[in-house]
């Protein structure tokens, strides 16, 4: 019965890992995905701000309040997209 039991676990153990690496390398592949759409909007609303932010208005306090819901906003439809992949 030992025999049996040490002829078989050595192969169990190799499917499991095997199983484990295809889940290490698909879940890395995930977070490449989702930093990189992290990353290109995160840079849109960088370059959106900078943009908006160069002109002298009235009100700084209404804009940098419009500012803020606006890059919530954007950062909560790329999350939304990034739980989806």
């Amino acid at each position: 019965m030992l025999i049996w039991a040490l002829r078989v676990e050595p192969c169990r153990f190799y499917k499991v890992g095997i199983v484990m690496l295809i889940q290490f390398l698909v879940g890395g592949i995930v977070s490449v995905c989702n930093i990189t759409i992290h990353a290109l909007v995160m840079t849109v609303v960088v370059r959106v701000a900078r943009a908006s932010g160069t002109k002298k208005r009235s009100h700084p306090s209404l804009r940098l309040i419009i500012a803020m819901i606006a890059t919530v906003s954007v950062l909560m439809a790329a999350h939304v997209l990034e739980v989806f992949v």
